[in-house]
């Protein structure tokens, strides 16, 4: 008979592995591991400090470090991916540094719209990225149209089903090419919001300093790094590009100067391996903010006694008078429930905890900066991340799994489950011989898609062992024929959530 394995015996296994090549993380996360209750009831937190508190520990010890050795004055954490960084690097940061910190309130969303009013020709790229239900309501509502305008434009399109029909991923390309013959027609639709959006945007940038010049960087998760093109493009006055520090990236924005985006685990056009063993979606979920996504920005007046006004007038007017009140920029939040509030809560202690210690520890036995495990961080997160994400325990399965996202530019009532509940079928409906057939045309079927398979997997618990190995040699398969040489330059969609089928 096969003898058992503890949890106990797994956790130690673990620690002992970190011990031996990060003994400065082994030491902090056992000290912290010591302090929490060995019971069921603090699994989470137990995980949390095994996998995703030193996760965020070395990515950001890592962007502090270089952004000192490269002259840099000032990061900004973009939210709402940054906040948990946000809150690491206020933590990790010694009180002496140059360094100065900023959290910045955007979104996708918030700055795409306010893009169409300067070059809207490219707005079909995006708007027809793919993800995981896609309708044509979701295609136009990322171009901010109102349910009146979004009748008009599938009317011009020729699209005659259901709005709220899902559209498979041929069907949205083909819609895309023709949005680029109707875009002549489409355009004045979508570039009067942008026109709406183009000075409060601008204004709000502005206002966070981003116009300065100083060496600035910004600090995200990463996938695509299209909010940093955004961000430039939008600010044209401003001499020295921003670079940006990202934990990964896919690919880069079309025209990208690859020397100004900096990463952490893993790079454009390479480390396939790491990329197709990762699930973004269920990084962004667990390592996020419990607040609503930027849908825009507002000015208000404000003097000594508070706000008096909601940015009317005319504004030249009011630069003429030195007693006029200053303008503010305020982001706008969507009231979107934020139903992680409870998780991310029990999880962030424990990150802030762990990165306190590290770097408490760090300043005591680092005190000429070369410290190996800093250098070493990527390769302790692919230990972890790859053991949580591809071989999740039935515990961490359905605690995680639970988690809502939604990998669509606007977060609306359809977030869903990272690991979504899948029957066996719709399982191996998403193996590589069913999506083969699929792409021959052979049959016509909408695969349901999980921002987390492996999660699904588990909690279904059906063959879990044959489907996990299925889905992993699937997901290589994919990255290694999206990322051979001979499709290097090829289009790549930008969506930052977007999930590798």
């Amino acid at each position: 008979m096969k003898p058992t394995v503890s949890r106990f015996d797994k956790e130690e296994s673990r620690l002992r592995l970190i011990d031996a090549h990060w003994p400065l993380h082994g030491r902090v996360m056992r000290a912290c591991l010591a302090e929490l209750p060995d019971n069921p009831h603090w699994a989470p937190e137990r995980s949390c400090l095994h996998v995703w508190a030193p996760v965020v520990t070395a990515y950001v010890t890592w962007v502090l470090r270089k952004a000192q050795k490269r002259g840099t004055k000032r990061l900004y954490f973009l939210s709402r991916d940054g906040y948990p960084l946000y809150r690491a690097a206020q933590t990790l940061l010694g009180e002496e540094s140059p360094l100065e910190l900023r959290y910045l309130r955007v979104s996708r969303y918030s700055l795409r719209l306010p893009e169409l009013a300067l070059k809207s020709d490219t707005c079909p790229d995006w708007l027809f990225l793919c993800g995981i239900d896609v309708t044509m309501r979701k295609i136009l509502r990322r171009g901010g149209l109102t349910e009146t305008e979004l009748n008009e434009a599938a009317w011009i399109l020729g699209f005659d089903r259901s709005l709220d029909d899902i559209l498979t991923r041929p069907e949205i390309r083909c819609w895309e090419l023709r949005a680029q013959a109707a875009w002549p027609r489409l355009a004045p639709l979508f570039q009067k919001h942008g026109e709406q959006a183009l000075l409060s945007a601008r204004g709000y940038l502005c206002q966070e300093g981003l116009s300065d010049e100083i060496s600035s960087a910004l600090v995200d998760s990463g996938w695509m790094g299209s909010t940093q093109a955004s961000i430039n493009r939008l600010i044209p006055d401003r001499q020295k590009p921003l670079e940006g520090y990202y934990f990964g990236l896919y690919d880069l924005p079309a025209g990208a100067d690859p020397s100004r985006y900096h990463t952490f685990y893993f790079r454009p056009g390479t480390d396939i391996l790491r990329k197709a063993d990762f699930c973004n979606c269920l990084f962004e979920a667990v390592l996020s903010e419990p607040a609503g996504m930027t849908m825009g920005y507002r000015s208000v007046y404000t003097d000594p006694h508070g706000i008096i006004g909601n940015g009317c007038g005319s504004s030249q007017d009011k630069a003429n008078d030195s007693t006029a009140p200053a303008v503010r920029y305020l982001p706008l939040l969507s009231d979107t429930i934020h139903y992680n509030d409870r998780k991310i809560n029990r999880l962030l202690p424990q990150i802030l905890t762990y990165a306190s210690r590290y770097g408490e520890a760090l300043r005591k036995e680092d005190m000429d900066g070369t410290n190996p495990e800093i250098d070493t961080g990527d390769r302790l997160c692919r230990h972890v991340l790859t053991r949580f994400m591809l071989h999740p325990t039935a515990g961490e399965a359905a605690w995680y799994g639970t988690l809502r996202f939604c990998d669509d530019m606007l977060e609306d009532a359809s977030m869903q489950e990272v690991a979504a509940r899948l029957s066996y079928r719709e399982i191996r409906n998403l193996e590589f011989t069913a999506r083969l057939l699929d792409r021959l045309g052979l049959r016509h079927r909408i695969p349901h898609e999980s921002g987390w398979i492996y999660g699904s997997i588990v909690r279904r618990g059906t063959d879990t062992k044959q489907s996990l190995e299925a889905a992993r040699r699937y997901r290589r398969l994919m990255y290694l024929r999206k990322y051979r040489p001979s499709t290097k330059n090829r289009k790549v969609a930008d969506g930052k959530k977007q999930v590798m089928r």
